[in-house]
Formats: C-alpha cells, sequence, structure tokens
C-alpha cells in the first residue's frame, strides 16, 4: 500500500503525464488516447471523485502508451524489415525507463516476450498483445 502523504493529486498526475508525452518519440500518425477516464468520473450520487496517484503514476501511464504505440506501429506495418528494426531499437531502452522500475517480475517478462516476438516476426502474438493490453488512439475504438 502506498503511504498517502507522499500522494498526488490528478493535476499534478496530469501534468507528470502530458510531460513524458511531450518527451517521448511516437510513431509517425499516433494519437494520444489521454492518459485514463479519471478526469470524467463522478459517484454514483452525481458527486465528484477525488483521485490521488501515487508519484510516477503519470509518466509510467505515458510510457505505457509509448510501447504500445510502437508495437501497434509493428503490427501495422505488416511486421517489415525497417519496422522490426526501428521498434526493436526504441523498444531496447524500456528497461532504462521508469516503466519497468513499477513494473512486476511478471509484466518484464512479458515485455521481453513481445520483443522476442517481434524481433521474429510473431505478429499474432504482437497483435493480441497489443488488443488485451493497450488503449486504442483511434477514436471510436
Amino acid at each position: 500500500m502506498s503511504d498517502t502523504s507522499s500522494d498526488v493529486p490528478l493535476a499534478e498526475m496530469l501534468s507528470e503525464y502530458h510531460t513524458e508525452i511531450e518527451a517521448l518519440e511516437f510513431p509517425p500518425g499516433w494519437t494520444d488516447p489521454g492518459p485514463g477516464e479519471w478526469e470524467t468520473q463522478t459517484s454514483e450520487n452525481g458527486g465528484e471523485i477525488t483521485h490521488v496517484f501515487e508519484p510516477g503514476f503519470g509518466e509510467v501511464t505515458a510510457q505505457s502508451r509509448w510501447v504500445c504505440a510502437w508495437q501497434s506501429f509493428w503490427v501495422d506495418s505488416g511486421g517489415t524489415e525497417l519496422a522490426t528494426r526501428e521498434v526493436v531499437t526504441r523498444l531496447a531502452g524500456l528497461e532504462q525507463m521508469v516503466y519497468w522500475e513499477y513494473s512486476d517480475e511478471a509484466t518484464r517478462q512479458r515485455r521481453r516476450e513481445i520483443l522476442e516476438a517481434i524481433r521474429s516476426g510473431n505478429s499474432e502474438a504482437v497483435s493480441q498483445e497489443t488488443q488485451l493490453n493497450c488503449l486504442s488512439s483511434e477514436p471510436g475504438s
């Protein structure tokens, strides 16, 4: 459980998220799906829900979007050799990101498996992972 004295409010989390989104390089045509639904949630009685987050949550969420964007780019490219080189190069840096630090061992292992699937051209595994664990960046999807 987190120490509530270090929790950050929604505005600060959103600032972390947008700062990290601006710092990362995304594939051409990528559209930011946003950090999540927290901005618009209300309780059952119509009152506003107050959210607090652990420090770094916005940054990790942005990095998760980055991983998904590059996976989607690879799948959409048909796994071409050029796309494979670009995506493998970009995702190779994932282990130095805050996302990696905050991930549990099962998630880290899954990331390694997906990177290997990209290297070996296993579009089915990468497509399935992307569909199951990534938000769509396309409106209405």
